[in-house]
């Protein structure tokens, strides 16, 4: 397949949606080298992904900031990952800590 803004874009809207960059290529046929040397090649197409990986992330976050009121767990799980070295499980017990109930 010939690398072209379409196909840019489809191989972006899967990794909007979770999907790897590699996997998405490989749903639409193209060999994950393929999709390495694009992002090199297509300074473009890195931007698009980019794009589209922080667009991915930023909508989890969100939902794991909105169930966080009604589940602690996704709070501490948050903090664990944003603060590993404060919340992360091999940070001493803080996590623990903030797991017991009150």
């Amino acid at each position: 397949m010939k690398a072209g803004p379409k196909l840019f874009r489809a191989v972006a809207d899967l990794v909007e949606k979770g999907v790897s960059p590699s996997r998405a290529g490989r749903i639409l046929r193209l060999s994950p080298d393929t999709v390495s040397r694009w992002r090199v090649d297509y300074p473009e197409f890195a931007e698009i992904l980019d794009q589209a990986e922080s667009r991915f992330i930023q909508r989890m976050i969100s939902a794991i900031s909105d169930a966080a009121p009604k589940d602690w767990r996704a709070a501490v799980e948050l903090l664990a990952r944003r603060f590993p070295a404060e919340f992360g499980r091999d940070s001493g017990g803080a996590t623990r800590e903030l797991a017991k109930p009150f």
